[in-house]
């Protein structure tokens, strides 16, 4: 299915009424940097949660968790849950394509929209800036469900 297709689909049913909204999840990867001895790991991060219909878009925030920030102690583990940021999430239909514009809110409300949206078996794939600008950019992949809120 084409990606416009795909969004419309969730798009339509978000507008349908003010209890329907789209439960999201995205995770993002990049390769390591810099060269041996020194070469840093890759970094995945992944954020999930609820967008709704707003002017013509899906939008929404969420908590992003990245796996080169560690829990500290004695049991060291990534995604620290205290280390955390706030992301804005929207998603839109844009010409003949989707836009997706991620705003880092705990960094100035910095923006990166994502480029070569494609829908690959219902998940969107797409490519941005690696986290930290560390590697020329990252993959993004974004699974979109709906959602009905109990009433």
């Amino acid at each position: 299915m084409h990606p416009q297709n795909y969004v419309r689909h969730f798009l339509n049913f978000a507008s349908r009424n003010s209890l329907n909204h789209v439960w999201f999840t995205m995770v993002t990867n990049q390769g390591g940097s810099g060269s041996e001895p020194n070469q840093q790991p890759s970094i995945a991060s992944y954020a999930f949660g609820d967008l709704t219909a707003v002017r013509g878009r899906l939008s929404g925030r969420a908590r992003m968790y990245f796996s080169d920030r560690r829990t500290p102690g004695p049991v060291v583990a990534p995604f620290d849950e205290n280390r955390t940021d706030d992301v804005g999430v929207d998603i839109a239909l844009d010409g003949d394509g989707v836009s997706v514009t991620l705003t880092a809110h705990d960094w100035g409300d910095a923006q990166q929209t994502l480029t070569g949206v494609e829908n690959r078996d219902g998940v969107l794939v797409a490519t941005g800036s690696s986290i930290g600008n560390q590697t020329p950019g990252a993959t993004y992949l974004i699974s979109l469900a709906q959602a009905t809120a109990p009433t």
